[in-house]
């Protein structure tokens, strides 16, 4: 499961973090990609080292990013553990104008492959993009 908070709604062309939180009733080994898409409109270019904090630290501490389709692909760095809950947090540019809430999900690619779910909104958050949490 995956849940998220304020993440592209707010101030039109300003820094937003945001923050997301996952579990896994299954290990994710050292090289496997979580890839979050749907994070269309961001005014932050494409890049392959987008700083990313995560803790527990399993996760690279940089991402690539890709403006044109809205993707940050993550990179495990140290097995996770099962039924670990994890919470990371990224910056990205606001769009430069209000948008629709995206349909943003989270999948897994590597030895252990998650099909793209749901990022679901965090209660009670209205923004125009929220990240909460994937449970898988």
């Amino acid at each position: 499961t995956a849940y998220a908070n304020d993440a592209l709604g707010g101030l039109p062309a300003v820094d937003n973090t945001l923050m997301f939180e996952f579990e896994t009733s299954a290990v994710l080994v050292t090289d496997t990609e979580l890839v979050l898409t749907g994070l269309v409109g961001s005014g932050t270019p494409s890049t392959n080292s987008l700083a990313i904090s995560c803790a527990p630290d399993h996760l690279s501490n940089t991402a690539q990013w890709s403006q044109s389709d809205g993707s940050l692909t993550m990179t495990v760095s140290a097995d996770t553990s099962a039924n670990t809950r994890y919470q990371c947090s990224f910056t990205l540019v606001h769009p430069s104008t209000m948008q629709e809430h995206p349909s943003v999900t989270l999948s897994a690619q590597g030895e252990t492959v998650i099909s793209p779910l749901a990022v679901l909104p965090e209660q009670g958050n209205t923004s125009a993009l929220a990240l909460t949490s994937v449970w898988c």
